[in-house]
């Protein structure tokens, strides 16, 4: 996407380390727990074995094998979501994690006397929304790519003539607006998964008109009436959806990357929400981003089931407020004092000459 064009509607890359501050804590850490619970029991049945002879022998260590295959398998049927997928970055990254966890597991377990496995993940597991049909085709290419770089750079095989199968899971839509069969506009609907992972598009209130057009702005008012403020920003719609979808129980953990205005305003009312819903167990509340040459500040936010230490900014913390800091004073929970009622306004409010045009003609 040309420079211009990927600004117009906030759409913008996310380098390996910012997208691995997310796909660590919300896929890889879990699965990696569960391995260590996996492993523990196979090498107590393996132990078991090698003090048995003949038959017995045999009938345990296949015992440890069926161990194995249950992880294996569990691995196989783990279902990752980018609802923005872009050019399939993140993706691309999650996909390359749960492998990498597959190897380890088969070479602890050839380790343990349990015989060689071929790798069973593959890029079957993803699934992405992406209303660009250039950037979906590349989704879906640069998925098959990496599962074979990966196969490659492990030494499972030499190159191979690449064959790359068809990957409907990648689906060109808009991730937030359906048109239903009556011709008019509904929430558009995410496929179950266990995992939801992103770089939703950055677009402020102030520029998604200009960005996206007035009757786009007036279907997402619409839609999404009541659940998102219409002074939010276009990145807080995804949030929404990922929290609908924890709530309703088709997803378990979601890994999102905002801006660090969605700590206050209209913006923080959907983590507020995210909060009573399920827990914040991992965020950053204002890291540095580089975009085309600017200074951009980010929060990424780590939400779902977990029941590990929370972490604010790579510290153990007793508690994440939904402005993003920690604490017992929660100054999100600060009421206006009614004796201030009809006293005092807002004041001077400083702003760049162009936002300042917009204000005037209703666009703020």
């Amino acid at each position: 996407m040309i420079p211009d064009k990927r600004a117009q509607i906030g759409a913008h890359y996310t380098d390996p380390d910012k997208i691995m501050t997310i796909i660590e804590p919300v896929i890889l850490r879990p699965l990696r727990e569960e391995w260590a619970a996996a492993k523990a029991e196979i090498e107590k049945l393996a132990d078991q074995a090698h003090l048995k002879r003949g038959k017995a022998f045999i009938n345990a260590m296949g015992k440890a094998e069926e161990a194995r295959s249950r992880f294996i398998e569990r691995l196989c049927k783990v279902t990752i979501l980018d609802p923005a997928c872009g050019s399939g970055n993140f993706l691309y990254l999650a996909l390359q994690g749960v492998k990498d966890i597959e190897l380890r597991a088969n070479l602890e377990c050839e380790t343990l006397g349990l015989a060689p496995r071929a790798p069973a993940v593959g890029p079957e597991i993803v699934r992405g929304i992406e209303i660009n049909p250039l950037a979906a085709e590349l989704a879906r290419t640069t998925i098959w790519i990496g599962d074979i770089q990966w196969r490659i750079r492990d030494g499972i095989y030499a190159r191979p003539e690449p064959i790359l199968r068809k990957l409907d899971s990648i689906e060109c839509r808009d991730a937030l607006i359906a048109k239903s069969a009556k011709a008019s506009f509904a929430e558009a609907s995410w496929p179950d998964t266990e995992f939801i992972v992103g770089n939703p598009p950055f677009l402020g209130i102030r520029l998604m008109r200009a960005g996206l057009g007035d009757e786009t702005v007036e279907t997402l008012f619409a839609v999404y009436d009541r659940r998102v403020s219409r002074e939010a920003d276009l990145v807080v719609y995804w949030f929404e959806k990922a929290r609908s979808q924890l709530k309703a129980g088709k997803s378990l953990r979601v890994g999102l990357v905002a801006t660090n205005s969605i700590r206050g305003g209209a913006n923080r009312e959907v983590v507020d929400r995210i909060e009573t819903d399920a827990r914040l167990f991992e965020a950053w509340s204002d890291e540095p981003w580089v975009v085309d040459g600017a200074a951009v500040r980010v929060s990424i936010l780590c939400f779902g089931k977990d029941n590990g230490p929370l972490r604010l900014d790579g510290k153990i913390v007793s508690v994440i407020n939904s402005d993003l800091t920690n604490g017992t004073v929660n100054l999100t929970k600060a009421r206006r004092l009614v004796e201030n009622a009809n006293v005092a306004f807002m004041g001077d409010t400083k702003a760049e000459p162009s936002t300042f045009q917009e204000n005037l003609h209703g666009n703020g």
